[in-house]
């Protein structure tokens, strides 16, 4: 399927008095594409200097992605870093051992994006 150009009618002009004014450049999704990104847009740059107009095509979707958490360990060579989530660590867990080190690293989760 060929996505529409939002902002313009053509993409190609030969730039003559009586121009001709063409749809050259184009994107096409599939199927899978246009399911996975029901969002998405095409819109034109500004064309400085060439007969082309450039496109943009903004890939987008309203699938709410996971809040996913990753542990940088950079953030170890930071020097308030370990003092920050070491209370946190040391909290107090529930339900064994198994608890205890779910609680922690949820805490310290907390405390690392604090």
């Amino acid at each position: 399927m060929d996505i529409s150009l939002l902002d313009r009618l053509f993409t190609w002009s030969n730039n003559r008095a009586t121009p001709a004014l063409v749809w050259l450049d184009r994107v096409f999704f599939n199927v899978p594409m246009s399911v996975a990104f029901p969002n998405s847009s095409l819109t034109s740059l500004p064309k400085p200097t060439s007969d082309h107009t450039p496109i943009l095509l903004k890939i987008s979707t309203s699938i709410p992605k996971p809040n996913l958490f990753r542990f940088e360990n950079s953030w170890l060579k930071h020097r308030d870093f370990l003092p920050a989530i070491l209370p946190a660590w040391q909290g107090n867990g529930r339900g064994g051992a198994v608890g205890n080190m779910v609680s922690a690293l949820k805490a310290v989760r907390c405390a690392s994006k604090a």
